[in-house]
């Protein structure tokens, strides 16, 4: 039973909330609404102005890693949760509840070939006025229309891993210099043995807060690339490459849409000004 465990001043946690089994994987806020997924197998709804859960999603089964949860639009009736099983589902709050009685059915599902879904965000197509969904697994991006009332792929882009060298040193991280051999100026491409088609993996994409049709997308070539969804043909991306084969986990805008925040495999953050590209 979820539950709530106080936490003494002058300790900066305000509350904890109790009632995952296991690893959470991603968190969400809207309003007073609070997401979470876990490794569990659930997703679980909390009323964070009373602690309290309000619901569980249970994924296909408790088998079944939640990956990542999303809210899709502004309600808060409709949620997506995203399994290590390759399968997003919607999920529609039951006609007739009450404010203060949340329960939820299944109202659709998006199956992906690859597996373990990274990436679950909610999109205002500005032209049409309806809300989408934004979903990543391996190297695809997909854009799904919720209009007709049930998911529909609209768009896709898949990714190749940046096909310019880099010294060995960037490999490890290291500085490119000379090891003991003087084979510091070799290069090496993205990819390798275990990846011959060079596929860069989307580790998070996030759409612009104003400019929704912009999607940022961090891949595990190190780079970040700029996306826009109006655009009908591909291959017209922004690539920000920053010379480093270490892994880009995550990105987020600024509000003004003026930076760009990464963080990448090897710990480090970078702030990238790219309001001069739009």
């Amino acid at each position: 039973m979820a539950a709530l465990a106080a936490s003494p001043s002058p300790s900066p946690i305000r509350f904890s909330l109790l009632g995952h089994k296991a690893r959470c994987f991603d968190v969400r806020f809207q309003g007073n609404l609070l997401l979470s997924a876990s490794e569990d197998g659930t997703c679980k709804l909390w009323d964070a102005s009373t602690r309290r859960c309000l619901f569980t999603f249970v994924h296909n089964n408790k088998d079944t890693e939640v990956l990542r949860a999303s809210f899709v639009g502004p309600s808060g009736s409709l949620v997506c949760t995203c399994g290590a099983d390759g399968v997003a589902i919607l999920w529609s709050k039951k006609e007739g509840a009450s404010s203060s009685s949340w329960s939820f059915e299944q109202c659709g599902s998006m199956s992906h070939s690859e597996e373990q879904i990274y990436v679950s965000e909610s999109v205002y197509n500005s032209s049409t006025g309806n809300v989408e969904l934004l979903t990543a697994a391996d190297d695809r991006l997909y854009l799904w229309d919720l209009s007709a009332g049930e998911a529909a792929p609209r768009r896709s882009w898949s990714f190749v891993g940046s096909t310019r060298e880099r010294k060995r040193g960037d490999l490890a991280g290291g500085d490119g210099e000379e090891d003991e051999e003087g084979e510091g100026a070799d290069k090496v491409a993205f990819g390798g043995p275990r990846n011959p088609e060079q596929k860069a993996y989307i580790f998070d994409a996030k759409p612009a807060p104003l400019s929704t049709h912009m999607i940022a997308i961090a891949l595990s070539d190190g780079t970040v690339r700029v996306i826009d969804t109006r655009l009908e043909s591909s291959g017209t991306e922004l690539v920000i490459d920053l010379s480093t084969l270490v892994h880009a986990t995550s990105v987020t805008w600024s509000s003004d849409e003026g930076y760009l925040l990464v963080s990448f495999g090897n710990g480090s953050i970078s702030i990238l000004d790219v309001a001069q590209d739009f």
